[in-house]
């Protein structure tokens, strides 16, 4: 589209010359046919170019022959006008190309003169022109803003006229240089700007003018008033870091690219004796020990490959020539841009800690025999305590049953023997009184003789009953019972009972004297400690044990008094209680006591039927007036059958040890095995299924709070105790939540533990929903 605008052009500036030479035809010369045609040739060449120009000469030298030269209207040129024609031509073609070029100069000009204007306005610094006179003649957009006004007010002015007399005499004399050298000129300059002064990088350079005037100067100018401050910035860092490092109690070192040293601190020089010199490149190695040179060499080139930071220990020379232990962190460093640039690391004399080390190291060696030798010595105490503790169970068992014989035989001397002969004399004396001749007042001695014989007799009654009851050998426990709460009305105690309907009962004959002495004793205990004249006496079973339970709402007791003396009733209690336990641990069952100050108490006695069955065989009960035998140390647990699998769990040995020792003193207990933490106490409760887990929670890999949550959800048949040295409310709450049944603290597992494990299991076996225990034992 251009091309044919060009050339319409110059077709159309042909036709409207011609129509201009007709207009002025009687005004020109009929010698000059091809004026007004030069005027066409050089529009069409300033406006198209030489090839619109060209055509326009064609046209016109066409139309100049065809209407203008003779003949007329004739393409034939005459004689005379052939040459005048030629040089037309000629002519039109020069004009045609002179104006086409001087149009394709100016274009230039002006392109060129709008890159340098659009260079100038982008330019990061300052760039101006000053005249031979030291005017300035062009300012860029960034001198005027440095300036602080409009180039049209800096324009043929001077550095007088712009700046300040001192800045101004800088800018002069330096023109003044450049002017006078004809070089360009690099220096800096400073200048006050809006914000204060700054400095500048400037470089001047000359322009030639016509010859014999001075040039004029050019300048560009690069604001380094940052880089100054930054550079400024940078020594005095440096300065701080120097002061720093050689002020600090530790080696310090630097190491280029290529592994060389480039500089230690000063405490380093201190330390090695050395100087600078001798320390840079590799000469710091030299005062590595002989035996540590590989080693840490080898480790040092091994980290500066890869580029990571790096932690070794050798041994240095100091300059007294004694070989330190030294401890050599480095760390690799990079520019912004992640350009590596060597290492920096510090070092420290570790010779004090090696050497508190070794001494330790043969303290614990030490530490770890004589411990070993403690264990050991432990192990057979416990053994041996372990040992007595089965025999003085056993003898106490057996003291028990002798003393049920005993009873049982004192009883029947007492039935057989003395109530007999008191019957026998009081019918003696009955016959005497019938006997004739007997005077009156001797018959009323006889009556009072028989009265007296008549309160032997039924105090001879109650011994035997309080002996042995003959109730109990001939109804049964709960007819014993029964009789027992008629009989409690004489100490001034109404006796609750609930049996339950319980009629098919069949337990022995020494247990059911057992367990009517434990309630008796018990109720006896309400009578003089509870303060209260009511009690409630309930038998319950579930499929496999008989529960007793003794409940009163008097004062309740702890272990001591409140000024933490244990008082001499408290005592008394105890030891009752104490008693009743260990004769239902040696049958195979237990008592479980609950009791707060001011709440009342409750004592269960639990006996699993198992036990009755094998202490009822034939080869445990002998006869009344024997009594079974008794058992020997190492056979008393055969006592019990269906003992209570437990499984302990404690990362401290010393703890596993003493809990086994607590819980084997118990014949229904048996320890079958032990964990050190969690994650172990989970795979051992998967093999062994104990009965119940006594577990720590402070452990390492998986404390016992996560362990019995995954235990309680993998196998709800197992119960957990939860044992903790910080047994605080928060705690219990966690293991609660977690599943364990009651969480105890450490310092109270031998009171607590065994009831703890027995009252769980037995609240277990019979009712799955209460799964919490709470115990409050004296």
């Amino acid at each position: 589209m251009k091309l044919l605008a060009v050339y319409g052009f110059g077709i159309a500036a042909a036709i409207l010359a011609g129509f201009l030479r007709f207009a002025l035809e009687g005004l020109l010369p009929a010698g000059l046919p091809f004026l007004t045609f030069f005027l066409a040739i050089m529009l069409s060449g300033w406006y198209g170019g030489f090839g619109p120009s060209l055509m326009t000469t064609l046209l016109s030298a066409l139309f100049t022959d065809y209407f203008l030269i003779e003949p007329m209207r004739s393409f034939a040129i005459g004689q005379p006008y052939r040459l005048a024609l030629a040089l037309y031509v000629l002519e039109g073609v020069l004009i045609g190309f002179l104006s086409s070029r001087a149009k394709w100069a100016l274009d230039a000009l002006r392109e060129s003169e709008g890159r340098f204007s659009r260079f100038m306005q982008h330019l990061p610094g300052l760039a101006w022109v000053k005249d031979e006179a030291g005017r300035y003649v062009y300012v860029n957009p960034s001198a005027e803003a440095a300036f602080g006004m409009p180039k049209e007010h800096i324009y043929l002015k001077t550095d007088e006229d712009v700046f300040p007399m001192a800045t101004a005499l800088e800018f002069k004399t330096n023109d003044a240089t450049v002017r006078n050298s004809g070089v360009a000129l690099q220096t800096i300059e400073k200048m006050q700007q809006h914000d204060g002064y700054h400095e500048s990088l400037v470089h001047k350079f000359p322009i030639p003018t016509d010859a014999g005037h001075s040039p004029m100067v050019a300048g560009i100018a690069i604001d380094i008033t940052a880089y100054r401050r930054t550079e400024s910035a940078l020594a005095h860092s440096e300065l701080r870091f120097r002061i720093m490092a050689d002020s600090a109690p530790v080696l310090i070192w630097m190491a280029d690219v290529t592994q060389a040293c480039t500089w230690v601190n000063k405490p380093w020089l201190d330390f090695t004796g050395r100087s600078m010199n001798e320390e840079l490149g590799a000469g710091w190695a030299e005062g590595i020990h002989p035996d540590d040179q590989t080693t840490c060499l080898g480790i040092y080139r091994e980290a500066f490959d890869a580029r990571q930071p790096f932690t070794l220990e050798y041994r240095l020379r100091r300059h007294d020539g004694v070989f330190r232990w030294i401890l050599d962190n480095g760390v690799p460093c990079f520019f912004g841009d992640g350009t590596f640039t060597g290492y920096i690391g510090s070092c420290l004399d570790i010779t004090d800690r090696k050497e508190l080390e070794l001494f330790l190291g043969q303290k614990t060696e030490r530490l770890e025999a004589f411990s070993a030798k403690l264990e050991h010595l432990i192990n057979e105490r416990t053994a041996d305590l372990r040992q007595s503790q089965i025999r003085l169970r056993a003898l106490a068992t057996e003291l028990n049953l002798a003393e049920q014989r005993e009873r049982k035989r004192l009883a029947a001397e007492l039935h057989d023997g003395l109530a007999q002969m008191l019957v026998v004399a009081r019918l003696r004396l009955s016959e005497v009184q019938k006997l004739s001749g007997v005077q009156t007042d001797c018959s009323e001695r006889i009556t009072q003789v028989q009265q007296e014989l008549e309160g032997c007799l039924s105090y001879t009654k109650t011994l035997i009953s309080n002996l042995y009851p003959p109730v109990l050998h001939e109804f049964g426990l709960a007819s014993a019972l029964r009789w027992l709460a008629e009989q409690m009305k004489r100490r001034n105690l109404l006796v609750m009972l609930d049996l339950c309907e319980i009629t098919d009962l069949n337990i022995p004959e020494h247990q059911s004297v057992l367990l009517y002495q434990s309630v008796r004793e018990l109720l006896i205990n309400v009578t003089k400690y509870a303060g209260v004249d009511t009690a409630w006496v309930r038998m319950y079973r579930s499929e496999s044990t008989l529960f007793l339970e003794v409940r009163d709402a008097g004062v309740g007791f702890t272990a001591e008094s409140p000024d933490g003396s244990a008082t001499t009733s408290t005592w008394a209690a105890k030891f009752g209680l104490f008693s009743i336990r260990e004769r239902m641990r040696a049958l195979g069952g237990a008592l479980a006591i609950q009791s707060q100050v001011g709440q009342g108490t409750v004592a269960t006695i639990s006996l699993p039927f198992s036990t009755m069955a094998m202490h009822a065989s034939p080869d445990s009960v002998a006869s009344a007036t024997l009594g079974p035998r008794p058992p020997t140390p190492q056979g008393l647990s055969k006592l019990v059958v269906d003992k209570i699998r437990v499984m302990l769990v404690d990362d401290h040995a010393v703890i596993l040890q003493g809990l086994r020792s607590v819980l084997e003193t118990y014949p229904d207990i048996e320890v079958v095995g032990e964990a050190s933490d969690g994650q172990i106490a989970i795979t051992k409760a998967e093999q062994l299924q104990p009965t119940a887990i006594v577990m720590d929670i402070n452990m390492p890999n998986m404390n016992g709070i996560d362990a019995t949550a995954h235990i309680t959800k993998r196998f709800p048949q197992i119960v957990v105790i939860g044992l903790s040295v910080n047994a605080n409310q928060r705690n219990e709450e966690l293991m609660k939540e977690a599943g364990a049944a009651v969480l105890i603290p450490k310092e109270a597992a031998v009171d607590k533990l065994y009831q703890a494990i027995e009252h769980s299991v037995r609240r277990s076996a019979f009712d799955d929903t209460t799964r919490h225990v709470k115990l409050d034992l004296p």
